[in-house]
C-alpha cells in the first residue's frame, strides 16, 4: 500500500487502465479495501478521474471515458460493494454524478 492507503487496484482504477484492473483482479486483488480516505477503487473508477479526461484532447477524451467505463465493469463484475461509503459518506453512485458520468451513474446498481 501507498502512503495514502492505496493498493495497485486502486493506482489502476484512477489511472482508467481495464487491463490492469482485470488482471489484479483476476491474481486476486480484492476491490473493496479502502484507502486512508474510505475511498474504494469503485469510488475512483465511477468518478472517471473527470478531471484528467476534461484535459485531455477533445478526440482522446471518449477512449478515456470508455477505460473508465471497463474498469467501473469489471470491479462490478469482481464483486466491488457499490455502497461502500468514503470518509465523507459518499458511495460509487455520488462519485459518478458529481464526475458527469452519465454510463457510470447507469451502470451503478443502486442501494
Amino acid at each position: 500500500r501507498s502512503g495514502l492507503g492505496r493498493t495497485p487496484l486502486h493506482d489502476a482504477a484512477i489511472d482508467g487502465r481495464p487491463r490492469s484492473v482485470k488482471l489484479l483482479l483476476d491474481g486476486g486483488a480484492r476491490p473493496n479495501l479502502r484507502d486512508a480516505r474510505g475511498r474504494t477503487p469503485l469510488h475512483f473508477a465511477s468518478a472517471g478521474s473527470g478531471e484528467i479526461a476534461r484535459r485531455r484532447p477533445r478526440a482522446r477524451r471518449s477512449a478515456a471515458v470508455a477505460a473508465y467505463d471497463a474498469a467501473l465493469k469489471a470491479l462490478l463484475a469482481a464483486g466491488a460493494d457499490p455502497n461502500v461509503p468514503d470518509a465523507h459518506g459518499w458511495r460509487a453512485l455520488h462519485r459518478a454524478v458529481i464526475g458527469s458520468r452519465p454510463a457510470a451513474v447507469k451502470d451503478i446498481p443502486p442501494s
